[in-house]
């Protein structure tokens, strides 16, 4: 067949072959694929020649671009389909190496597509199973109720349902200096060893980086020295910050590819924030305590209403009630008001939930404790903001109320016996000036009644500053 005639069956091959080729990729078709075909009919090249030049990636890219083997023999046969049309003669020439090219092609076709299958089967086995990982991960996670103990945890489900060799939890400290947290794999005496000189003098690299020699030196070490081939370091982060890091170590080599990495970042993330989540719940759960203790030591009942019912009581509350928290929780706060005061203190917490500023938020009430028991106490009332919620705090006076009675009874026993006092000293005055002429006894008599006037007298400033106490506590009565 004549040069014209190959390059018309090159350029109509072309053509019924482009539609199904990426535009991207099809001026290499022509370029490496067509021309060659030319050179191979017309006796310039070998077919062999052809087939080692085609490069490789181009037929991967092809295939990953969903050309498959049987993409490749239809081309081939849409050739041969072209040059039936030509003569007989010119036939018997071409065919045969068309035949050859054929099964020569189709056999390097086939050694691409078995490597990229092998590949993208190796790869979706090492997603499925970081995929796994990553669901056995969050089970732990989700069950958690401690940190140390959800990432010895976490170590061990990388390793046994992975199916990696070994995996490390280290956390970040005084800079570069790194503190084995947890791990698991490859045997105990080795992960002492290893956390022996992670938290020794040597320093670490920043989390994430496995490969620096002067950044993981212990890692690097111990995992030539256990066969390790692949590595990975990811980063744990919590509101931006790298505190730790998570090392998983597998003994193949190029393990960690693209898809997996991804997969597995996305673990790091999670332990990250099961970490947080877990210091979170730790500081509150403190923060609770110390609150707890607060309230519990005020020395002040405190009560949570909501709805007209206890909701909350402190151990005060218990204390002066008598009743148990359980008790208490739930019950109507004005059962708990001694029954005199009842509609007062009603109407007061009614018009409190219409208008917090119309009543006062400090009064005098008497309250009634478990045996029926009448006490004296002074309320504190706070109503929560944007609620039906009331924080009341009562402060007993019981025993102050006692005490302020004693000291009116005092007062007044006190007072009489000022009057008591006066009266008979008038009385010796008057006989001493009428009856007594020696002057000498009288001025001593005189003297020792001025005396005892003077007693009396700073008696009474005492009585008048025991009044204005008395006035002072009565203020409680209100």
């Amino acid at each position: 067949m004549n040069p014209e005639d190959l390059e018309r069956v090159a350029e109509e091959w072309i053509e019924k072959v482009a539609p199904g080729i990426p535009s991207d990729l099809l001026n290499r078709v022509r370029r490496v694929i067509a021309k060659g075909i030319v050179e191979v009919l017309s006796g310039q090249r070998t077919v062999d020649d052809l087939v080692g030049e085609v490069d490789e990636s181009l037929i991967e890219e092809l295939i990953r671009r969903g050309q498959g083997p049987e993409d490749f023999l239809r081309r081939i046969e849409l050739l041969i389909e072209i040059v039936r049309k030509y003569e007989r003669s010119e036939q018997e020439e071409l065919l045969p190496v068309i035949y050859e090219l054929q099964m020569k092609a189709l056999g390097k076709v086939l050694r691409v597509y078995s490597r990229i299958t092998a590949g993208e089967v190796l790869a979706r086995k090492r997603a499925e199973r970081a995929y796994r990982v990553l669901n056995a991960v969050n089970e732990v996670i989700l069950r958690a109720d401690g940190e140390e103990k959800m990432l010895e945890d976490v170590c061990r489900v990388i390793v046994e349902v992975g199916g990696y060799k070994h995996a490390w939890i280290g956390y970040a400290e005084n800079g570069r200096v790194i503190r084995l947290a947890a791990k698991y794999g490859y045997g105990h005496e080795e992960s002492e060893k290893q956390q022996s000189s992670l938290t020794g003098s040597e320093t670490a690299g920043s989390p994430g980086d496995a490969s620096s020699d002067d950044g993981c030196s212990p890692c690097i070490k111990m995992a030539e020295r256990e066969g390790f081939a692949s590595s990975i370091a990811l980063p744990l982060k919590y509101d931006g910050e790298i505190y730790g890091v998570l090392n998983i170590y597998a003994p193949e080599s190029d393990v960690f590819d693209d898809q997996e990495v991804d997969l597995l970042t996305k673990l790091a993330e999670n332990i990250s924030y099961a970490i947080s989540k877990i210091r979170t719940e730790a500081e509150k759960k403190k923060i609770d305590q110390l609150y707890r203790l607060l309230v519990d030591n005020t020395g002040t009942a405190i009560l949570l209403i909501e709805d007209g019912r206890v909701v909350f009581a402190n151990r005060r509350a218990e204390e002066l009630s008598d009743y148990s928290k359980e008790q208490l929780i739930g019950k109507p706060f004005i059962e708990l008001v001694c029954e005199k005061d009842r509609e007062k203190v009603m109407r007061m917490h009614m018009m409190r939930l219409e208008n917090p500023d119309s009543v006062p938020q400090s009064y005098r009430l008497n309250y009634v404790d478990s045996e029926g028991n009448m006490r004296s106490g002074v309320a504190i009332v706070a109503k929560v903001p944007e609620s039906r919620k009331f924080i009341v705090s009562v402060i007993d006076i019981t025993d102050l109320m006692l005490a302020i009675g004693q000291i009116e009874e005092n007062i007044e026993k006190f007072a009489i016996l000022v009057d008591k006092i006066r009266n008979p000293l008038a009385a010796i005055h008057g006989y001493v000036e009428e009856y007594v002429e020696d002057e000498t006894l009288r001025e001593k008599i005189f003297e020792q009644i001025a005396r005892i006037v003077k007693l009396v007298n700073q008696l009474e400033d005492g009585w008048m500053e025991s009044e204005d106490v008395r006035m002072f506590l009565r203020k409680f009565e209100r």
